[in-house]
């Protein structure tokens, strides 16, 4: 018997992926920003990179977003 998931699951969606360098290394510690392009006003979500620079945002819903990455502290430009 299959489950049946409900409607509001199915709207969910997840962006998700790996900081890296301009020599392709993963970069850790950086702050991702994703905000949601949608015709109301949205807070910015953050993560930030693990150590093999990846990063995770879920339980979004369906839509055009922006997405940036900082680390100030590495001398890296405000949008990576």
């Amino acid at each position: 018997m299959k489950e049946s998931v409900p409607q509001s699951e199915k709207q969910l969606g997840i962006v998700s992926g790996t900081v890296v360098n301009e020599r392709g290394e993963p970069v850790s510690d950086v702050t991702v920003s994703l905000v949601w392009m949608g015709p109301t006003l949205a807070i910015p979500r953050t993560d930030q990179s693990d150590t093999t620079g990846k990063f995770w945002f879920g339980h979004l819903q369906w839509g055009a977003y922006t997405l940036c990455a900082r680390k100030e502290a590495a001398g890296y430009r405000e949008n990576l």
